[in-house]
């Protein structure tokens, strides 16, 4: 629940057209590990089987309408690509979904992004790349269609390799792949600018970890794109986290346009398995996470209870589908899972424009039944997100009834609806109850580990320390909620009025924005344009204010700096 905005405004931001794009679907999958003898470019053991995989997948006849007509290029020569994208480029003018996924090498270079053919070669001068590379330009044109675009970038395994040599005999070793302009589609990149992604985790794994967890993600029914994505991010972290400190984890990231919903399988869908050809590992993935007996019921999803309290639904989908799947989250709550049947109706409804009290459509039919029958047991989390639902979609008459769930939530000390409620309270759509009553929910709330309600607290006229001092322990127990908020508190003029130091911003921006938080990637663009708490860095700038850019919302108290940080190209 987006607390920070206006009540009757909440869920609009994520609204998108009511029909899914859907149609014919077509793919160009390239995967380059065997590069020739005396090229730059390291052989890369898995992004070959990775993109062998991912055709497999997409073009799995199990699919039905859903398959994609896949093209597949494996260790394939500049030749060979600028043929393939010239017959892609016919091809996907008459589809209505296209996607183009590259695993191999890439690099950026005179701001555009080359990705390496297997020919290419070791040393090259610096006007002639553009005869021995393929060109981010040249894809992005030939992937061009009337519905939806698809990027899937998994070119960074290792830092850039080639070498320049420009006119004047200096070499130089350009920064790895950046960023990519490309208007209404949408892009997910293996990797931050600047980190490198794992070719295989652990060593000597057949695929890598980002194929692997792609794979599983398009394969599950009825997950929209941006929780397709999400789920991607949650799995290869948790795949790659293990070895930090050594190497640090791999944090996919992702930006675009969802101004329509799609689905790689749609809901209607739900009883499809994957061909055991296509996906063996796919459907092994999916399957329920081993619980421990005595779980609650958070935990048999995959969340914390804390997290369950804590965390936004919208950053909870992706860890729940990094172990779930949907059919097995709809078992859950046809077994009674509480928690199950509030995910549910949150996935039913949160792209639903409000309904004024209608709940006729299909989707928030079936939503508000899950919800209501959630509420009905007395847990805490569907009672929020069932009050939630009627104040966004209901009528001035359901309001009595709504407040009354959250209240029954907070009551139970349920963090976000103790959040919750101290914003109702405050816009005075809670009779009886008065602003001062209110501050006593958000430390609540905060005490509780709530970052949000930390967060408020900072603008409050008392003592801010331990509300500083909570967001600084969930950042150092690596919840990126807390990165988030002690980023955005560092660009607030009233807290530095407050005297309030945020030590390490820079750090936890930078932190926030690789967990796809897009209000903390318009910040990093905007500290690494500036210099301030790091060093300047203009690529680095142009990748995070191009992924702010291109999200599907972001703060247009941002906004302004990113347009301008790209205007400088």
């Amino acid at each position: 629940m987006l607390l920070a905005m206006p009540l009757a405004a909440q869920g609009e931001a994520d609204v998108f057209d009511m029909a899914p794009v859907d149609g014919r679907r077509v793919a160009l999958v390239i995967g380059n590990s065997n590069y020739n003898q005396g090229s730059s470019w390291a052989a890369l053991d898995n992004a070959a089987d990775d993109a062998r995989y991912m055709a497999d997948t997409l073009s799995d006849p199990a699919r039905g309408d859903a398959q994609f007509e896949t093209v597949l290029l494996t260790d394939a020569t500049l030749e060979q690509t600028l043929a393939a994208l010239r017959r892609f480029a016919e091809t996907a003018e008459n589809a209505d979904i296209a996607l183009v996924y590259y695993a191999g090498h890439g690099f950026q270079h005179g701001g555009e992004n080359y990705i390496a053919p297997v020919d290419a070669p070791g040393r090259i001068s610096d006007d002639a790349i553009a005869q021995h590379y393929v060109s981010m330009t040249e894809m992005i044109a030939a992937a061009y269609t009337r519905g939806l675009t698809i990027f899937v970038l998994d070119a960074c395994r290792t830092p850039g390799a080639v070498v320049t040599v420009r006119r004047d005999g200096s070499a130089i070793t350009p920064p790895p792949f950046g960023a990519v302009d490309a208007p209404d589609a949408v892009i997910l990149y293996a990797t931050a600018s600047g980190n490198g992604a794992y070719d295989a985790a652990p060593p000597g794994a057949p695929l890598s970890p980002f194929a692997t967890a792609m794979a599983r993600a398009v394969s599950q029914p009825g997950l929209d794109i941006p929780y397709v994505f999400n789920a991607v991010h949650q799995t290869v972290r948790l795949a790659t986290e293990i070895f930090e400190p050594d190497q640090p984890a791999q944090r996919p990231v992702f930006t675009g346009s969802y101004s329509r919903r799609f689905f790689f399988i749609p809901p209607d869908m739900e009883d499809f398995v994957p061909t055991e050809t296509a996906a063996v590992e796919v459907a092994e993935a999916g399957s329920a996470p081993v619980v421990q007996r005595g779980a609650s019921d958070a935990e048999i999803l995959g969340i914390t209870d804390r997290e369950l309290a804590t965390i936004d639904e919208n950053n909870l989908v992706g860890r729940i589908f990094a172990r779930h799947t949907m059919p097995s989250l709809r078992a859950l709550a046809d077994g009674g899972n509480p928690v199950a049947m509030s995910m549910l109706g949150y996935l039913l409804s949160y792209d639903q424009p409000p309904a004024e009290g209608d709940f006729s459509g299909e989707r928030l039919a079936e939503a508000q039944r899950w919800l209501e029958r959630g509420a009905a047991t007395g847990h805490p989390a569907p009672q929020l997100e069932y009050g939630h639902f009627l104040i966004v979609h209901g009528t001035e008459e359901n309001r009595p009834q709504a407040i009354e769930l959250v209240e029954r939530s907070a009551d139970q000390g349920f963090a976000k609806a103790q959040s919750y409620l101290y914003s109702a309270i405050q816009r005075g759509l809670v009779p009886g109850r008065t602003a001062p009553e209110s501050i006593g929910l958000l430390r609540e709330a905060s005490e509780r580990g709530h970052g949000w309600a930390s967060y408020a607290l900072l603008f409050e006229s008392e003592p801010f320390e331990p509300h500083l001092a909570r967001l600084q322990a969930l950042a150092e127990a690596g919840d990126v909620e807390g990165h988030s908020w002690l980023c955005r508190a560092s660009e607030r003029a009233y807290i530095a009025a407050r005297g309030i130091v945020i030590d390490n911003a820079f750090d936890h921006c930078l932190a926030a924005a690789n967990g796809n938080y897009t209000d903390a990637q318009a910040i990093t663009a905007a500290r690494y344009a500036e210099g301030r708490g790091v060093a300047a860095n203009a690529e680095r700038a142009h990748f995070w204010a191009r992924l702010a850019e291109g999200a599907h919302y972001l703060d247009p108290v941002f906004r302004p700096r990113v347009e301008a940080i790209l205007a400088e190209d």
